[in-house]
């Protein structure tokens, strides 16, 4: 598993062909201040399913990746006041 910042070629690979992508959650905390939006993308036959994770702050606008996992099939996310856990993955927010 990645989790990582921004780097060229996870966005070479990812998002190579935008229409293969697919949004399969998006989730809110409880407070609604941001938007979790996670695509899946494959790279083909012989590669497996990435999960890339976006998040907006609804006060700024402002969009992040701060999530990306290879291989992942499913994604599974809770909220703990300023910490999001995505697939056991803890983060600050």
């Amino acid at each position: 598993m990645l989790v990582c910042k921004d780097s060229n070629w996870i966005r070479r690979i990812f998002w190579r062909n935008s229409k293969g992508n697919d949004r399969v959650s998006t989730t809110f905390p409880p407070d609604e201040r941001y938007t979790l939006r996670f695509y899946r993308s494959s790279g083909g036959a012989t590669t497996g399913f990435a999960m890339l994770g976006i998040m907006k702050d609804q006060k700024t606008k402002e969009q992040r990746r701060i999530y990306w996992e290879y291989p992942c099939r499913e994604v599974s996310v809770k909220w703990r006041r300023d910490v999001v856990i995505i697939n056991d993955t803890r983060l600050n927010i």
